[in-house]
């Protein structure tokens, strides 16, 4: 992962951390104004070869936030299309592997970097969101949540 994803990442980390907020107080526009920030910076990164997954990833665990927050909002129509976008972000995630199948094997070092508290909650909920819908990738994604999890309770993860 280049120095530049990492810098990335971690804006992309901030404004989760500002949604939050904005959710917790009851802010919906500045929430909206939170995610919107997030797509300005995937849209204005410059991508090196290196970099796609992890960016990909960033944008999937965006769009589980989006639909997390919908759902909460009680927004249950809304969630839903949120969700199906993720799991269309997910199967073009596995388009990038070369036969197009989820590889459960997968090295996790292209994930490094990446681990934060919030990136390991919404982990998890993708993972069970997988499961939930009954994805053959679920098991992969739980696995990443294991790992980010152990990363953060080892105290290596950015908080």
């Amino acid at each position: 992962m280049t120095t530049g994803m990492k810098a990335c990442a971690e804006e992309i980390r901030q404004c989760w951390i500002r949604c939050d907020a904005a959710l917790a107080a009851g802010d919906a526009e500045a929430a909206n104004e939170a995610f919107g920030r997030v797509f300005e910076i995937v849209d204005q990164f410059p991508v090196e070869e290196e970099d796609v997954r992890a960016l990909a990833l960033l944008c999937i665990l965006t769009w589980v936030k989006v639909a997390a927050a919908l759902e909460a909002a009680g927004q249950n129509d809304p969630a839903l299309q949120a969700q199906a976008h993720v799991f269309q972000l997910l199967d073009t995630y596995w388009l990038l592997e070369e036969d197009g199948q989820p590889q459960m094997s997968r090295d996790l070092k292209e994930l490094e970097g990446l681990e934060s508290a919030e990136a390991t909650e919404l982990l998890g909920r993708l993972y069970l969101l997988c499961s939930r819908y009954g994805r053959e990738d679920s098991l992969y994604w739980g696995r990443c949540f294991m790992a980010f999890d152990r990363k953060l309770q080892s105290g290596g993860a950015v908080n």
